[in-house]
């Protein structure tokens, strides 16, 4: 009985992220997405232009990326998610530790993409940012955010 229940609880919340699709919610939450990429990909750009030179490749990672978080975790929650306080450290916390095995990968890629490929960090920012927009969009609606708040 409870693995049913179980079942029945990822099947409503699977509705209703389809019912985001047809209520035109879901528009909202993209164009929320579309800014964070934009000052993540302006976040990254920054950051290495003002401290590769001095720091290297790993630092500009983490910094530009802390920052980035940050500024997308602040957008989700006022602007399309609850707006409820009550559980944003445990959210906050949710939201790091997701964003924490993207920070690694995302120092694997600009790692590859500007010691490795040679690609120019304009380039290279801005394909790590898309191949990084799936994850995100699954932990958001299920991980991170109580599914009561969309």
């Amino acid at each position: 009985m409870i693995k049913g229940l179980k079942l029945l609880l990822i099947n409503k919340n699977k509705f209703k992220l389809i019912d985001l699709f047809y209520s035109g919610e879901i528009r909202k939450y993209i164009l929320i997405g579309i800014i964070n990429s934009i000052l993540g990909y302006i976040v990254g750009v920054l950051t290495f232009k003002l401290f590769y030179n001095f720091f290297g490749i790993v630092f500009v990672s983490i910094f530009s990326n802390l920052l980035s978080i940050l500024l997308s975790f602040i957008n989700y929650k006022l602007f399309f998610f609850n707006k409820n306080f009550k559980n944003i450290v445990k959210e906050l916390l949710k939201f790091y530790l997701t964003y924490a095995a993207l920070i690694l990968l995302s120092m694997f890629q600009l790692f590859i993409f500007i010691e490795v490929l040679f690609i120019d960090i304009y380039i290279a920012q801005a394909i790590i940012i898309f191949l990084n927009l799936f994850f995100l969009f699954f932990s958001h609606f299920f991980l991170i955010f109580n599914k009561s708040s969309y």
